[in-house]
């Protein structure tokens, strides 16, 4: 009886043990991807734990996080235009940050070239450009959503003499983080944030539109610059039109109904994106000195849909003012209709040769997307367009905490 209770009580306190050890070999891997030049996220970046098939994609903001009771030495990032890049994984630690800068590549990307037959991204963007008008959500008759929309204003190029003043010494911390948008290392220090929390509501016959603003912060120094500026950077590129209006200049989308007289297509890579099996196509323009856009398109197979795409102007797009300008997009399918669900517009403004410039990054993004079910003519017609709720200023900080569709960053 003794030995019964003694075999019992082994038994119990190996499974213990072994569930205790199970449960400590769990490793839970968090980071964040991001240009190690520019700063900024990365997303959609494949990151995969080297030598299993352990791995994830990074979100919207470049952030990922990978959950497994299996772990490899090191963590490996690869993307187009920039090099590969490993970083270590540390055993025995079982909650892990690791952040992956990327550094571009140093020679030009090998292009395909396909000697027999047609170029596969050709056939893409062909299939594409003739369903524009089947995945387009302007084609819908009426769609409504909550849109949370945030825009940022840093100053940048600020003298060093400006920078180690008396005046910049309560906010001295921020030059110590360099957080720079495109390709120098060019301090900023964040000046203006605006936040709005807004309903949307569209209707295509007749033509209606309604926003009512729920709410509405501003943080910070407004000037005549911004004011000026403002109105531009609530702009939202549609990548389904032939056109995109940049500050009120035209440049071809990259799946323009034209797209192959301005635009070489590179057939990249394929997989699944969640539940949609995608091809991810590089793009740049097509002769040397036409402006146009460089960047990614991800294509939902069979849809023919863009799930995503990253894109940018260069300096010698020569809008007013403007240096460089960056636009992000994600996609998500409701219903049968491909709906933006985040939107990021990033610019680079120097109002003179060697003035301070500033960074313009608007953020954002859209929920409880409904399609289809129109308000009647009354709701669109009475009253304002734009109509601003009689609190929409008053709110707590409790209410943004809980409404706001991305926290804010520590910066921010």
């Amino acid at each position: 009886m003794k030995k019964n209770i003694q075999n019992i009580f082994v038994l119990l306190f190996t499974g213990i043990m072994l569930s205790f050890s199970f449960a400590q070999e769990t490793y839970t891997i968090t980071g964040k991807v991001f240009d190690a030049s520019t700063k900024e996220p990365l997303p959609f970046v494949p990151i995969i734990i080297h030598n299993t098939t352990i791995g994830t994609q990074t979100d919207f903001d470049g952030n990922f996080i990978i959950k497994t009771n299996k772990i490899g030495d090191s963590l490996i990032a690869v993307y187009v235009g920039y090099k590969r890049l490993s970083r270590p994984i540390q055993k025995g630690i079982y909650q892990q940050n690791i952040n992956m800068p990327m550094e571009l590549e140093g020679v030009a990307l090998e292009e395909i070239t396909v000697k027999a037959g047609e170029n596969p991204a050709h056939r893409i963007i062909r299939n594409t450009i003739a369903n524009k008008g089947r995945n387009n959500p302007d084609k819908l008759e009426a769609y409504q959503y909550e849109i949370y929309n945030k825009i940022e204003f840093d100053l940048n190029r600020i003298p060093k003499e400006m920078r180690e003043s008396k005046l910049m010494k309560p906010v001295a911390f921020v030059f110590k983080n360099v957080d720079s948008v495109f390709s120098d290392e060019k301090p900023s220090l964040p000046f203006f944030i605006i936040e709005n929390l807004s309903e949307f509501y569209y209707k295509k016959n007749p033509p209606r539109k309604k926003e009512i603003i729920k709410a509405s912060k501003i943080t910070g120094v407004e000037n005549s610059s911004i004011s000026s500026i403002m109105g531009d950077m609530y702009q939202k590129i549609n990548i389904y039109d032939n056109n995109i209006l940049i500050f009120d200049k035209q440049f071809p989308s990259p799946i323009s109904s034209e797209g192959f007289f301005y635009y070489k297509y590179f057939l990249e890579d394929s997989g699944f994106i969640g539940n949609k099996y995608c091809y991810h196509i590089r793009f740049k323009p097509k002769r040397t000195g036409d402006v146009a856009f460089t960047g990614n398109i991800w294509i939902a197979d069979t849809s023919w849909g863009v799930k995503r795409f990253e894109m940018s102007l260069p300096k010698e797009a020569n809008i007013n003012f403007i240096n460089q300008v960056k636009a992000t997009q994600e996609y998500e399918m409701i219903d049968t209709t491909w709906m933006m669900v985040k939107d990021r517009l990033v610019i680079d403004f120097s109002p003179t040769k060697n003035s301070i410039g500033f960074y313009g990054r608007k953020t954002t993004s859209y929920k409880n997307i409904v399609i289809n079910q129109s308000k009647d003519d009354k709701f669109y017609t009475l009253g304002d367009a734009i109509i601003v709720e009689d609190d929409a200023l008053k709110k707590d900080e409790t209410f943004w905490q809980q409404h706001r569709h991305d926290t804010l960053t520590q910066r921010e």
